[in-house]
């Protein structure tokens, strides 16, 4: 009976010892300098930086990223292609000057003057009134930069997505460093808890020294987890032509206000069901297929072809007509007549009309050309449609899946937090043993991965669809923004 009661005792101030420092320090304390894991210097922003919120990130890179900068000047100059085809059709005025020496036998200008030596000067001017082929390049050259603008906002789009993707992968990481620091502190608190375990006469040296192994393994993956923090930096002030080591205070991003239409609760719960969720990938991809700057730049092709093929149709009896003038001065002369007649200004006009009756089948061959050239695209057009709507069906089918799986796995981080809970609370008894609380603890630590990477894995997942759909809703305006998931919840809802 004696060793029963010091038993209990002994429990009794075990169980005060363990817990009631506990209660007084708090489960919030961040670990002090002696309980970091060492390695990396600190990652955390300094206090009163400014917080930089996703779409704040990528209207800087937007704005400051290099490769679309250059993408922006070489569409600048490819711009400027078309005020040069234009020019074919603007006046045109030519200056030339002429010094000549020629032998005395040989010096008549044709006036019946004796010139050995002279100095003319002249001009000409040029003005195409009417060419079909230069209408036509000027039309086409136009058509032609549609599609360059049409491939600059793809590749703006990535740009985009690349930005976004960095910003959330710098987010994801400081959660994941957050949820390894909040582990390490449990080895280290249940450290601290076999010790007095011993003390109580309920635990072995050997399961101190099983702690103190998980705690060395703590520390390397919190040193794992800070390089990916740095590594996200990098990248994201990178995309944002900043120096590299600039630190980076983020405003955490969620479900809220970067899910789409998955943040409205209507057409979360409707997308339930299959054929719900399949109305809304066709209404997103019917908008998608408007928007395409794929599509838009074949579009653009397709214009530029019919035009040639108008041209070339109109090359069977349309000619060309230009009208030119030209005047020539006399500047200079050794000419020793005394002739008052003598004029040294001579000038001339000309209206020309121009049309090529046979070039050997040339006009037959290009025109069937033209057409060979015009069917592909079309047939083009109708492959890259199909190819942008699987895109966009298998994005948001993607998107959807990714947005069931954070509820599951938020109800699988609630199992492993209760029996975390529990079993912890049987270790402090004595009741559990130690490997009953690590496996409790690495479950634990399993689903709060999990959960972080199935927010951050469904953000991503949505970024990509919104790519793939050419619509970044965090870029367009509140009001657009509200009228379209408006406007997707009234038809999703609907009854078929």
């Amino acid at each position: 009976m004696r060793i029963s009661l010091t038993r209990r005792f002994c429990a009794v101030l075990w169980f005060a010892a363990v817990l009631i420092p506990a209660a007084a320090s708090g489960d919030d304390t961040e670990p002090g300098p002696a309980d970091a894991a060492p390695g990396l210097p600190d990652v955390k922003p300094g206090l009163g930086e400014a917080r930089l919120g996703l779409t704040d990130a990528v209207r800087q890179t937007l704005g400051a990223n290099l490769d679309l900068a250059a993408q922006r000047s070489r569409l600048a100059a490819q711009e400027e292609e078309i005020s040069v085809v234009r020019s074919n059709l603007l006046p045109q005025i030519d200056l030339g000057a002429r010094a000549q020496v020629i032998e005395n036998d040989r010096s008549d200008d044709g006036r019946g003057f004796t010139t050995q030596e002279s100095a003319t000067i002249g001009a000409e001017f040029t003005q195409v009134l009417y060419d079909e082929m230069d209408w036509a390049n000027y039309t086409i050259q136009k058509h032609v930069y549609d599609g360059q603008r049409a491939q600059f906002d793809a590749f703006e789009q990535g740009v985009v997505q690349d930005a976004a993707n960095a910003f959330l992968e710098l987010d994801r990481a400081r959660a994941q460093l957050d949820i390894q620091q909040r582990n390490r502190e449990l080895t280290a608190r249940n450290l601290e808890t076999s010790r007095t375990r011993i003390a109580a006469g309920w635990s072995s040296e050997r399961e101190v020294l099983r702690w103190e192994s998980q705690l060395a393994t703590n520390d390397t993956d919190v040193i794992d987890a800070r390089t990916q923090v740095l590594v996200g930096r990098f990248e994201l002030n990178r995309v944002r032509n900043l120096s590299a080591e600039t630190a980076i205070a983020q405003l955490p991003a969620g479900i809220e206000e970067y899910g789409f239409v998955y943040a409205r609760e209507g057409i979360a719960q409707a997308i339930a069901t299959p054929e719900s969720d399949r109305r809304l990938r066709d209404l997103l991809a019917a908008i998608g297929l408007m928007r395409s700057p794929e599509l838009a730049q074949i579009d653009a092709a397709i214009a530029a072809s019919e035009r040639l093929l108008a041209a070339n149709k109109r090359a069977f009896w349309v000619p060309s007509v230009s009208a030119s003038a030209a005047i020539d001065y006399l500047a200079a002369s050794s000419s020793t007549s005394s002739n008052s007649n003598f004029n040294e200004t001579e000038w001339g006009a000309a209206a020309t009309l121009t049309f090529p009756l046979l070039e050997g089948g040339a006009k037959f061959a290009r025109y069937r050309q033209t057409g060979e050239v015009l069917t592909g695209l079309r047939v083009q057009r109708r492959a890259a449609g199909q190819s942008v709507d699987q895109s966009i069906r298998a994005a948001f089918a993607a998107a959807s899946g990714a947005y069931h799986n954070v509820a599951s796995a938020r109800r699988q981080e609630a199992a492993a937090q209760r029996n975390f809970e529990l079993v912890d609370e049987a270790y402090v008894l004595g009741v559990a043993s130690i490997l009953s609380l690590l496996d409790a603890q690495a479950q634990l630590l399993s689903a709060n991965l999990a959960v972080t990477n199935s927010i951050y894995g469904f953000l991503e997942a949505v970024i990509d669809a919104e790519k793939q759909m050419a619509l970044y809703p965090f870029l367009e305006s509140e009001s657009e923004m509200t009228e379209l998931i408006d406007r997707l919840e009234r038809q999703v809802q609907a009854k078929p």
